[in-house]
């Protein structure tokens, strides 16, 4: 489960723990989605199932999964997110793989 901690500027972040990882990068679809996210664009569920070709309570199921596990942020009007500092600086990563630092473990996507 996601852990709340101060970073050095005193903004309070999101900890991801190693349980909290296990189980959010625990399905493949699960994978897809953080895939999708790790373009650095808030989704919506209905965007998310459109562009991965499977139902909206589906997409919901695993996001719900990944919110539990502090992966991803809900934010304004159901746009879903990785939060920023678990992605690289913007324009750090243009070429090669995008990858997803969650301190307890590094995803890198093609």
């Amino acid at each position: 489960m996601p852990v709340a901690g101060k970073s050095a500027a005193g903004l309070v972040r999101s900890v991801v723990t190693r349980e909290g990882a296990a189980m959010g990068l625990g399905h493949p679809m699960r994978w897809s989605i953080l895939e999708e996210l790790s373009k650095g664009e808030p989704r919506m569920v209905v965007e998310l199932s459109r562009t991965l070709g499977i139902s909206a309570t589906v997409v919901s199921k695993h996001v719900c999964t990944l919110l539990a596990a502090g992966l991803v942020r809900r934010g304004q009007a159901g746009m879903y997110t990785i939060p920023k500092e678990f992605l690289p600086a913007q324009g750090a990563e243009e070429s090669g793989p995008r990858v997803v630092d969650y301190g307890v473990v590094v995803v890198r996507f093609r």
